[in-house]
């Protein structure tokens, strides 16, 4: 069974997936700079939304204070546009899981690729090497009609995007809004520990 499979049990509703069925790292990374992280993918069958985000909170050096999270389109292997109207803010976090709802869906379109973004400018959740050989996402992530990308083939991933794009991807812009900034960069096939609920 691919270990990421999860159907995510939120107020809305038990048809709902998410990516990651595990709980991710102990520990964050140091840092005081800003950072947006994301993540790539897509709904393989019409009619769905995007529900909300799942962010996880690994320790006390992870800000809890709220987060902005927002939606992306790729359009390239280093650009996306933004959609419009995706900017969502959570309310104060805890360690863990952490589910930040939309009040109004965001509709998904099938065989787009999205990626999902937040902003933060304490410590974050990074456990490297997910997404290119070895990892437990080497192939990618399916649930259901939800599904994620590997890291691209020279980092070992065997199901990346048509793009070329990482996988787990970040960037350190000057603020941490992810409605201004699409992050390119890539790390160690890194899983930033950002999720996405559809449904």
């Amino acid at each position: 069974m691919n270990p990421a499979w999860i159907a995510y049990e939120n107020p809305l509703g038990p048809q709902t997936y998410s990516l990651f069925s595990v709980n991710g790292p102990a520990s964050s990374q140091f840092s005081t700079s800003p950072i947006v992280v994301g993540v790539l993918f897509e709904v393989t069958s019409p009619g769905l939304s995007l529900l909300g985000y799942r962010w996880w909170i690994a320790d006390a050096g992870e800000s809890t204070t709220p987060q902005q999270f927002a939606l992306w389109t790729t359009t390239s292997i280093s650009s996306g546009t933004y959609q419009t109207g995706s900017l969502v803010t959570s309310g104060t976090m805890t360690l863990g899981w952490n589910y930040i709802p939309y009040t109004v869906p965001v509709p998904l379109t099938a065989g787009t690729e999205y990626k999902a973004t937040t902003g933060t400018t304490a410590n974050f959740p990074i456990t490297q090497f997910q997404f290119g050989t070895a990892g437990p996402y080497v192939n990618g992530i399916t649930n259901g009609p939800l599904f994620a990308w590997s890291d691209g083939s020279g980092a070992g991933g065997t199901n990346p995007d048509t793009f070329g794009s990482a996988q787990g991807s970040f960037s350190s812009p000057g603020d941490t809004n992810p409605s201004h900034n699409y992050p390119q960069s890539a790390f160690n096939s890194s899983n930033f520990w950002i999720d996405v609920v559809v449904g």
